[in-house]
């Protein structure tokens, strides 16, 4: 019998993609940001936290729960990959179906091959973590506690401290997309798997977490108004220094969230994990190359309401709308097209299996 999953995790997942959609909705819009005072750009550029805060907690569940597996999980690999070129090549079929005027060489070769030519990076280092994380879990199991801590000490300074600091490339300066990122984020959530009984002083006091959480995104609040603000003076710094990917700042307050939904008592919710279910189909629709320039600026189009005085209430509630239609187009294609999507996974798997062992 299948275990049933623990839904203040799923919960957490969901929470997730509204913080990477949140983003993208503020992102994607085409705004006229040099018409406006620097505080107001500020606000509008506020959403941009969630993007790499709900990557960031993708990443710590996805360690925090595969530590314990050893065996290769290929069938899910299949599945993400398929719905990956599902909705990826449906995207381009409307593309081409209306003459969508983002419809490039680049688009196009990142649609047909979504994995190989970048279409989406966020599934691309998934899959590569659901390739070798037997392999990482072996590393993680033959480190003692102080090694282990160790490794993260030194992850940390490299990835994340000389990246958002001191601008150091050696670090990847890519907005935090890579997969040694991604490698460094299943690490952490193993560890507080590993190790959780062993630091219960913060990690059990919700009210710790809570703080640590609310004081680290007023940080980043703070660093993008200072950021605004300093740019009519000059241009040395881009708002997003202390929120993309290699921030400090966004890789602790994932883990006092992390931590706050740990330590809450377990539940399960039938909806809340069909829901969940949807999360990764949800990313792909909203970051396809193709829909960002189309759906963000000629449909949705927010930068018609940028001078309205509750944008940021605007802008969080069309993101909730995109969200919420978009897990409910996934829960339809899942009720049409799964017991297909079995079978192709089923052979897909015994395929691949019969050459590799």
């Amino acid at each position: 019998m299948k275990a049933q999953r623990d839904s203040k995790f799923e919960l957490l997942r969901i929470i997730a993609i509204f913080l990477v959609v949140y983003d993208h909705t503020s992102q994607f819009t085409n705004w006229d940001f040099w018409t406006m005072p620097w505080y107001k750009q500020g606000l509008i550029q506020l959403p941009v936290i969630g993007g790499k805060l709900g990557v960031n907690l993708f990443f710590l569940i996805t360690g925090y729960f595969l530590i314990c597996r050893q065996n290769f999980r290929i069938k899910a690999v299949i599945k993400i990959w398929l719905t990956t070129i599902f909705y990826s090549w449906a995207i381009l079929a409307l593309a081409f179906l209306f003459k969508w005027p983002n419809l490039t060489q680049k688009t196009v070769l990142a649609s047909l091959f979504p994995v190989s030519f970048n279409g989406y990076w966020f599934i691309t280092v998934y899959l590569v973590l659901m390739l070798i994380y037997p392999v990482l879990n072996k590393m993680i199991l033959a480190l003692s506690q102080r090694q282990y801590i160790w490794l993260l000490t030194v992850g940390f300074i490299c990835l994340f401290i000389w990246s958002a600091v001191f601008n150091n490339e050696a670090a990847g300066m890519t907005a935090g997309s890579t997969i040694i990122l991604g490698v460094y984020l299943y690490f952490v959530g193993s560890y507080l798997r590993l190790y959780q009984h062993q630091f219960r002083i913060i990690s059990n006091n919700k009210l710790i977490n809570g703080i640590i959480l609310i004081v680290t995104i007023l940080l980043m609040i703070g660093s993008i108004l200072l950021i605004d603000w300093s740019r009519q003076f000059t241009n040395a710094f881009y708002y997003t220094q202390l929120v993309d990917g290699n921030s400090p700042l966004e890789l602790i307050a994932a883990m006092a969230l992390f931590l706050i939904v740990m330590n809450s008592r377990s539940f399960y919710s039938s909806c809340i994990n069909r829901l969940a279910s949807t999360c990764m189909a949800v990313y792909i629709v909203n970051a396809s190359l193709l829909t960002k320039g189309v759906f963000y600026s000629s449909f949705i189009n927010l930068k018609s309401y940028q001078q309205t005085p509750g944008i940021y209430l605007i802008i969080m509630g069309a993101a909730l709308v995109i969200t919420l239609g978009l897990m409910l187009l996934d829960l339809l294609r899942q009720l049409l097209l799964t017991p297909i999507e079995k079978r192709v996974v089923a052979y897909l798997s015994r395929k691949i299996l019969k050459h590799i062992e």
